[in-house]
């Protein structure tokens, strides 16, 4: 609990961090929206048949369809965002708690930014390849919820951790660290894909996930 609550504290508190919070809500509301409805317009625009109540049928089942997308499509976007502002987001909580650097140490980079975002891009067609994989899963009332939070919580608990950590170690190292501690950050993943499942949250999400891996890492 000490890292949500660090975490809470930090996005409360600190002004630097509510600027990114700001930038995080509109560009995620942007791109998801953008993908909501482009997906929603495309499935309207497609005859499934050619006439009558069937298509209108289908045309409603088409924008549930589209909301199903922007659910599964927001766990994969989140590293992708956050890694615009990753950098500026833990120089601001390192200034915020310079009592756990006292050697100095800052954020570096563990190789370049465009390899960081091809990672993530990566990252991002795993994560909708493992959720449309699991599409049938999702439609059984009773375990739907369970297998999205623990698919998705595992995914962004490891990517976000490993992200934060190899500013600070290297990847190789992170990796290590996750494995030793894989079921601490597995629960702060949950915490992110429930987070992920709730409308406008879920536009905090990338600046929080930073935040809470960055304390979670202290106590790892």
């Amino acid at each position: 609990m000490a890292p949500l609550i660090k975490t809470f504290n930090s996005l409360t508190s600190n002004r630097r961090l509510q600027g990114y919070i700001v930038l995080s809500v509109i560009i995620t509301f942007c791109v998801t929206s953008a993908i909501v409805g482009a997906a929603i317009w495309g499935l309207n625009h497609t005859e499934f048949f050619e006439r009558g109540w069937l298509e209108s049928v289908a045309d409603i089942v088409a924008s549930f369809g589209a909301i199903i997308v922007g659910v599964i499509i927001t766990p994969a976007l989140m590293p992708l965002i956050a890694s615009f502002f990753e950098d500026p987001i833990l120089n601001a909580l390192e200034k915020e708690y310079p009592e756990e650097f006292p050697s100095g140490q800052t954020a570096t980079r563990d190789g370049t930014f465009a390899g960081d975002i091809a990672e993530d891009i990566r990252f991002m067609f795993v994560v909708i390849i493992l959720n449309v994989l699991c599409l049938p899963l999702y439609l059984i009332p009773g375990i739907n919820l369970g297998v999205y939070y623990l698919l998705n919580g595992y995914l962004l608990g490891r990517e976000f951790f490993t992200n934060v950590e190899a500013k600070y170690t290297s990847k190789k190292q992170a990796r290590q660290i996750y494995k030793a501690n894989k079921a601490k950050f597995f629960g702060n993943g949950i915490v992110l894909a429930f987070m992920a499942t709730l409308p406008i949250i879920n536009w905090f999400l990338p600046v929080f996930a930073l935040t809470l891996m960055f304390h979670a890492r202290r106590n790892a």
